[in-house]
């Protein structure tokens, strides 16, 4: 039986793991199937086949609390261990372990890049299942990722140069072909990207890649139960601990909205806080298909996995992004017209007036997303599933 290694070496949440868990859960009853995984805590949470092997990702463990905003794909990698080839080669050397180790005969990467310098030691097929955000368009140049914000392009060409001149000193060194553009570790055999078109931020230099915005859900989260008397179904994932996720409850609350929230990583006492309050607060993620199908609105931080399901079954959003890829995530929801931003540097009282605002037009938002929907459900999450199945058993 042939052996399939899924890579996670960057990101943080469900997402990632939401994304692979049908995909592994099909796989794993026709090959081996290895999941090396950043985050081992989130796996308790999801049901899986019994023969899928977990092995922690070698991943970067130093990166400062403090980020500067990066301006590009190779700021963002520099802060993750590609600052100096050392860092660098000792989180590719793991890589190198791993893939002996589990001598896969066929490695699919999700922000994984750095197991991607790794496979260019590994004679096997490859294939990227991500998101464009994080997975630059081969032969692209320096692309700006915050647009609409300040850019020094000196500087990005500096940090992109040095982090180049990292990854080709630590390819040298395992005797690998060195590389012209930071975005030539993304050629693979086949690149699957988990958005729609119109949220690609490479969009202008891709070339042979497929798209599928969503898949199956995971039956072993929650289904929703709502408050009784809501006239507006909102569905909130915020994550605890970020200013604005409180800011947006406490304006939901102020406002009366009744609201579903799964607030992740809050504790006990913030379940308790909203007692009595329209807003009903849950510890566990829930069921995000069956959420967002019954759901009037969504609140979130700009996950691809919940805006890509919110926008498959028309509902506007509200974004409150926390980093830079939700950022131009929430600017594109806003200009399309199917939502709107609450950026972090919203102060809280209009944060409140903005929500306002966004549940007076709410109607123009909802027409505006159903017509957004009707073309998406042209493509259904078990098309886009079995694209992704079809893509994979080809190459094995």
């Amino acid at each position: 039986m042939k052996t399939i290694l899924f890579c996670w070496e960057l990101g943080d949440d469900y997402g990632h793991i939401g994304q692979a868990h049908p995909i592994i859960t099909y796989l794993s009853t026709h090959f081996n199937v290895y999941f090396a995984v950043k985050d081992l805590s989130k796996i308790r949470d999801i049901i899986w086949p019994l023969n899928v092997h977990f092995i922690q990702a070698p991943i970067w463990l130093k990166t400062p609390q403090r980020l500067p905003r990066s301006e590009t794909h190779a700021e963002i990698l520099f802060y993750k261990g590609y600052d100096k080839a050392s860092h660098l080669k000792g989180l590719v050397d793991g890589w190198i372990t791993l893939l002996k180790l589990v001598s896969p005969d066929l490695i699919v990467f999700d922000h994984a890049p750095s197991a991607l310098i790794a496979a260019r030691t590994w004679e096997c097929p490859s294939v990227i299942i991500s998101n464009p955000f994080i997975t630059p368009a081969p032969g692209s140049d320096i692309v700006n990722i915050c647009p609409g914000l300040p850019f020094n392009a000196h500087k990005a060409e500096q940090i992109n140069n040095h982090v180049v001149s990292t990854i080709n000193t630590v390819l040298t060194s395992i005797q690998s072909r060195t590389i012209e553009k930071l975005s030539d570790i993304y050629q693979v055999n086949s690149t699957i990207l988990s958005s729609y078109q119109e949220m690609d931020i490479y969009k202008p230099y891709r070339q042979d890649v497929t798209y599928t915005p969503t898949l199956p859900g995971i039956d072993s989260f929650a289904s929703p139960q709502w408050p009784p008397g809501m006239s507006v179904k909102a569905f909130a994932y915020l994550k605890h601990g970020k200013e604005q996720s409180q800011n947006i409850l406490n304006a939901l609350t102020s406002i009366g909205i009744k609201t579903l929230c799964f607030y992740s990583g809050c504790k006990d006492e913030d379940t308790h806080k909203y007692k009595g309050l329209p807003i009903i607060i849950s510890k566990q993620p829930y069921d995000i298909t069956t959420t967002t199908q019954q759901a009037d609105i969504i609140i979130c931080h700009g996950g691809k996995g919940v805006v890509n399901t919110a926008l498959y079954y028309g509902k506007p959003l509200i974004i409150a992004p926390t980093q830079i890829e939700q950022r131009h995530t929430a600017q594109t929801i806003e200009h399309m017209g199917l939502g709107i931003m609450l950026d972090q540097n919203t102060p809280s009282i209009d944060v409140e007036n903005k929500i306002i605002d966004f549940f007076s037009q709410v109607t123009k938002h909802k027409e505006r997303c159903q017509i957004f929907s009707e073309t998406a459900k042209q493509q259904t999450p078990e098309d886009s599933f079995n694209m992704i199945i079809s893509i994979i058993k080809k190459l094995i």
